[in-house]
């Protein structure tokens, strides 16, 4: 049986690296502060990190393709002295170009190629490589070439503020997230695979009739929208993805608006709840859609709010870490 893996696409020049200028001499490379420690939080949850790269200067006749993979290899081993495993790296060295002053040896990369970004070529051969699962893969870029490239693959997509940070315009489209550097990237990664949410929606609302009278009181209508959906936005935006909805009162009315969550960017999960069991019965019966998850956020479903979810998990985490939490048992 062969498993597959979800992975973390990489572009290398302005998010592994700082540098943005066409990179020829390792020695000028200076590496992104973050990258490191990222790195090792993609390799600690079972991410393959592949990074994808466009490397035109071999197109432009300023180095060869032997010297850029002398360079990656290079950039390979400085991440793994500091125990951070990167397992491939990919790169074009194509450009579609032509211009009269391209040297004649350089002149067979000057293609419309299928591997330059935005073109998945790279992404394709790293999927076949590495049993990838690129429903459950991210790609990380600082270029619109590198999101929509990770969006035509069919992955989510993360825009970070290091590098051209998205300002080369090049291609109109929208990052599924945008994040500071790659190292908050990899925070929201992580929480993305490894937490789940319960929104606790089952209450009849009765403080609120005649408003509830058809419809549960979670999904009544806030500046245009069900409160749920407010809720289901906010926790998309930090990364949290897969939600279990427990709800009971009139709950055909939250599935069919809501069903499966794809409408809306996320993955929704209904427990049977034949009868309201309260905040703790109900959480206990939605224990087994949690199986995975390292942290649960619990939110009730008629609460408005624009909280920091990050900001709520970063203090819960330092809390667990100085002792002052508790884990499941396994």
């Amino acid at each position: 049986m062969i498993t597959v893996h979800p992975a973390v696409f990489l572009d290398r020049d302005g998010v592994v690296i700082n540098n943005t200028e066409l990179v020829t001499d390792y020695n000028n490379i200076v590496f992104e502060d973050t990258a490191a420690d990222a790195i090792k939080s993609f390799n600690d949850i079972g991410m393959k990190v592949i990074i994808v790269t466009n490397q035109p200067q071999v197109a432009r006749g300023m180095c060869s393709e032997a010297d850029i993979k002398e360079i990656n290899e290079r950039i390979r081993k400085h991440f793994l002295d500091k125990g951070a495993v990167i397992d491939h790296i990919y790169f074009c060295p194509h450009h579609p170009e032509q211009h009269s002053d391209v040297p004649e040896y350089a002149r067979k990369y000057r293609i419309d190629c299928e591997c330059r970004k935005p073109k998945t070529g790279m992404i394709t051969r790293a999927i076949g490589d590495h049993d990838i699962d690129i429903s459950r893969s991210f790609m990380i870029g600082d270029r619109t070439s590198d999101i929509l490239a990770g969006k035509k693959a069919g992955m989510k997509t993360i825009l970070v503020e290091t590098g051209s940070s998205g300002k080369d315009g090049k291609y109109d489209v929208e990052p599924d997230y945008v994040c500071k550097n790659i190292g908050h990237a990899a925070r929201l990664v992580r929480r993305n695979l490894t937490t789940k949410a319960v929104i606790l929606a089952g209450g009849r609302g009765e403080r609120l009739m005649p408003l509830t009278k058809d419809i549960p009181k979670p999904m009544i209508g806030i500046n245009g929208k069900p409160v749920l959906e407010h809720q289901i936005s906010l926790l998309k935006k930090y990364g949290i993805t897969e939600i279990i909805l427990c709800s009971s009162y009139l709950s055909g009315k939250i599935k069919e608006y809501f069903s499966d969550g794809a409408p809306f960017g996320v993955r929704i999960y209904y427990p049977d709840e034949e009868e309201p069991l309260g905040t703790g019965g109900a959480i206990k019966n939605a224990e087994k859609f949690i199986g995975g998850a390292e942290s649960i956020f619990v939110l009730n479903g008629d609460v408005m709010t624009k909280i920091n979810v990050s900001d709520v998990m970063d203090f819960h985490e330092r809390r667990l870490h100085k002792g002052y939490g508790y884990v499941r048992a396994s």
